[in-house]
């Protein structure tokens, strides 16, 4: 478990990283919210970019389905505390779908909503919690400074994240905005 742990944290780190560095060297400060969206490089056909624009829509192909049965199975055990008839099972899972799919045509500014929901969700989920699992399934004492210096990274990281998304919430609510600062 260790070895998976540390190579799924390795590689999604590795992934993330270059995306963020390739994304902004081609543009530096002109570099688009959404990196897929930057526009085609001159005497260029952008193979890559179509590469990297196909690999998302397959991301978000197969996310959908993967996100939709944990979460119909928390609503379930924790609102329902039983198990659903096929009917109920159904409906759960369209109106997850259709409350998803609304969500993301009504909202305005979906960058916005990235940034904070990356900023308080993602960053623990994909960073904070798998460093945990590691600590802890890790046979070394707690003292070892491997264990300490991983707790130390993910929360470093995740106040981050914390504090990105706390930013881009109150610019968003209008309460606060970075340049006044």
């Amino acid at each position: 478990m260790n070895k998976i742990f540390a190579r799924a944290v390795s590689w999604e780190l590795i992934i993330y990283t270059t995306v963020a560095l390739a994304g902004y060297a081609s543009f530096l400060d002109e570099t688009k919210d959404i990196v897929i969206n930057r526009p085609k490089l001159n005497g260029s056909k952008d193979i890559f970019m179509l590469i990297g624009q196909l690999a998302m829509i397959f991301n978000l192909i197969t996310c959908i389905p993967l996100s939709i049965n944990p979460c119909r199975r928390e609503i379930v055990l924790n609102i329902f505390k039983r198990e659903l008839k096929t009917w109920e099972h159904v409906v759960v899972t369209m109106l997850l779908v259709w409350l998803t799919a609304v969500v993301g045509t009504a909202y305005p500014n979906v960058i916005d909503a990235f940034g904070i929901l990356g900023g308080y969700l993602a960053v623990p989920i994909v960073v904070y919690y798998p460093g945990l699992v590691y600590v802890k399934l890790s046979r070394k004492p707690w003292t070892h400074p491997k264990k300490i210096f991983l707790i130390i990274i993910t929360t470093i990281l995740c106040l981050i994240g914390y504090t990105a998304a706390t930013i881009s919430l109150l610019s968003f609510l209008g309460i606060w905005s970075p340049d006044s600062a």
